[in-house]
């Protein structure tokens, strides 16, 4: 009986503090923190003013950023070759003609350097059709809106992801699917 009573005491003594831990999941209503610094229009250098106009023609940029640090804990991957430094990056929200909402970051120059397109709504291309039907969540119905990520690597590598969110039995997730792959 002093075993069991002793064996009790220190499974609560080592079970309790991981009880008292708070953990957070974010939830989908939850806003995620934008570490960015609002500007002007006349405040962003004219190569990415430019480079915006001639990039999305069908479309007003109408909010402008600028990124002083790494984003890649909020879903940003600001460059692969980034390392420690700290970029100099800027971004520009366009409100597009057909209701699709975008995000893109260039560099000082005016060279892009990622883009994000929300569509609602959009027809879901056939390859990620016949993707989402041999992975794990065939069967999964589409919810939400749909994403375009284009990270662009040199003018000639770009790469291009759609992303969707799927649930079944009250379960979502968000899938990736890369939309240009070599293989």
């Amino acid at each position: 009986m002093k075993k069991l009573i002793l064996s009790l005491i220190g499974f609560t003594a080592f079970i309790f503090p991981l009880l008292a831990q708070v953990d957070y999941d974010q939830g989908e209503n939850d806003e995620i923190p934008v570490e960015n610094l609002i500007l002007k229009k006349e405040q962003i250098p004219a190569a990415i003013v430019q480079a915006v106009t001639e990039t999305f023609k069908s479309g007003k940029a109408f909010k402008w950023g600028k990124f002083p640090y790494v984003l890649e804990k909020y879903g940003w991957i600001v460059s692969k070759s980034a390392g420690d430094q700290k970029p100099d990056r800027y971004e520009a929200y366009i409100k597009a003609d057909d209701g699709s909402e975008i995000y893109a970051i260039y560099n000082p120059d005016g060279t892009i350097v990622q883009s994000r397109i929300i569509r609602k709504n959009a027809e879901l291309p056939h390859l990620v059709a016949e993707k989402l039907a041999k992975s794990k969540y065939a069967g999964w119905k589409i919810v939400g809106d749909r994403e375009v990520i284009k990270y662009y690597n040199s003018p000639q590598d770009i790469e291009e992801h759609f992303r969707i969110t799927v649930e079944k039995n009250g379960l979502k997730k968000t899938v990736s699917f890369r939309l240009n792959d070599k293989a």
